[in-house]
């Protein structure tokens, strides 16, 4: 992630990943944390579709897979939340 800070001639300003939130003119950007989940939808959906093209227990397992990586994706993103709001 680079960061403009303002001097047009120097290179921008990497800023390590674990840093959550930082500012923008006023405004305070979060971002979230790195997840699994996202990847593993795409797999599910991936498989979801040689399946279609294959046989259907492929697509089963395809289906499987992406509706666990919803769920626990789901659960993150609402843990994630509740946690910044105690804080």
């Amino acid at each position: 992630m680079y960061r403009d800070v303002g001097d047009t001639t120097a290179p921008p300003v990497i800023t390590p990943p674990e840093e959550e939130e930082f500012a923008v003119g006023e405004q305070h950007v979060h971002l979230p944390e790195l997840s699994i989940w996202p990847i593993t939808l795409a797999l599910g959906i991936t498989i979801t579709g040689a399946g279609v093209v294959t046989e259907l227990p492929v697509s089963i397992v395809g289906i499987i897979v992406s509706l666990i990586a919803i769920f626990n994706w789901i659960q993150e993103l609402r843990h994630e939340h509740q946690h910044s709001n105690t804080h």
